[in-house]
């Protein structure tokens, strides 16, 4: 079975580990699982925006994330992956950013170089990203305002000026042909959590992408965002809205599955996402749905603080709200058996 993902950073590294305990611990079929990651490289901020224009590359941060996400055993290696510099020539970047940007320099801006990183560290699945051409996402608010960048994007209260008009890549990019090929082989293609115009929807602006996308008889899923960010998805917003706005740019009818979280943020949670201004997402539905609902508790436990979590190079991610890995990759299978892939 060949199962394809799309998203930015976190969303996606979540997901992907939710899949690998999918592919071992639940998926019981003969049939193996191969497991293809499709991220997005427009973003132009930090680490990952230094590195792009500086070496004219596309953005390593979210191919970063789902390489450690692809690894067979991330607490492992998370204290090289996760590093981040501080002082010096390489303050601010991250080691995996560099790892990225090394082979893209060794191999060129080609698929060749994430299968050369692949191969390296053995990871269980291949990366490929929607296109290695470099480009800046164009976002035109209802204001008539132009935004150009993530980074723009990201310190801009959108709403206030009406909302998104509209969104394309300039200049125009060359897809990258294997990840058209993947989407084209996939029986599940599974959209992840993640910002809607800055993680999201940059991947269904390449046209083949889309394209192929659209043509698809695949089971088609949706991951549902855990929250709202504040300024530019309106704080009603339910997941259903979330996933209505990306139809928007694919088909009407797209996704056969949405998966909902059902489950409150402790109060540490909300606390820490109330200061970076988020909202959480309400989970609530219309009955004119035309998709199946997969509804439950799906969020990560927040690590108790002791001795053995205090090395751990990945607990900010468990201390957030996030997707927990079982729960999600349990939900994922009641998708699949309300599809038409036959899982046990």
């Amino acid at each position: 079975m060949n199962i394809v993902t799309l998203g930015g950073g976190t969303g996606q590294y979540h997901t992907l580990r939710a899949l690998m305990y999918f592919k071992t611990h639940v998926y019981s079929e003969a049939d193996p699982i191969h497991l293809t990651a499709i991220p997005t490289t427009t973003d132009n901020g930090g680490s990952s925006g230094v590195l792009r224009f500086d070496y004219n590359i596309v953005a390593p941060g979210d191919i970063g994330q789902c390489i450690l996400g692809f690894h067979p055993k991330p607490e492992e290696v998370a204290w090289l992956f996760a590093h981040r510099f501080t002082g010096g020539g390489l303050h601010g970047h991250t080691t995996r950013n560099i790892i990225v940007t090394t082979a893209l320099q060794e191999f060129g801006p080609t698929q060749a170089a994430l299968d050369a990183i692949r191969d390296m560290f053995k990871l269980e699945g291949d990366v490929c990203p929607a296109t290695f051409s470099e480009s800046q996402v164009h976002v035109q608010l209802k204001s008539g305002k132009v935004l150009i960048c993530e980074d723009e994007l990201y310190r801009k209260d959108i709403l206030s000026e009406g909302g998104v008009e509209r969104i394309w890549l300039e200049p125009e990019v060359e897809c990258n042909m294997r990840a058209v090929e993947a989407i084209r082989c996939a029986d599940v293609i599974i959209v992840c959590p993640g910002t809607l115009y800055c993680s999201i929807i940059p991947n269904f602006l390449v046209y083949e992408i889309k394209k192929a996308l659209c043509e698809s008889n695949a089971v088609k899923i949706y991951v549902a965002n855990l929250m709202n960010q504040r300024g530019h998805i309106p704080k009603h917003w339910t997941a259903f809205d979330h996933m209505r706005c990306i139809n928007n740019y694919l088909r009407e009818d797209f996704f056969d599955t949405v998966i909902v979280n059902a489950q409150e943020p402790t109060h540490n949670q909300a606390l820490m996402y109330d200061k970076e201004k988020v909202y959480v997402s309400f989970t609530e539905h219309s009955d004119d749905l035309q998709c199946t609902i997969i509804s439950g508790p799906l969020l990560m436990s927040e690590p108790s603080s002791t001795k053995e979590t205090a090395g751990d190079m990945l607990a900010h991610l468990r201390a957030s709200v996030r997707h927990d890995k079982k729960r999600l990759a349990y939900a994922i299978q009641k998708a699949l058996l309300h599809s038409t892939v036959r899982v046990q």
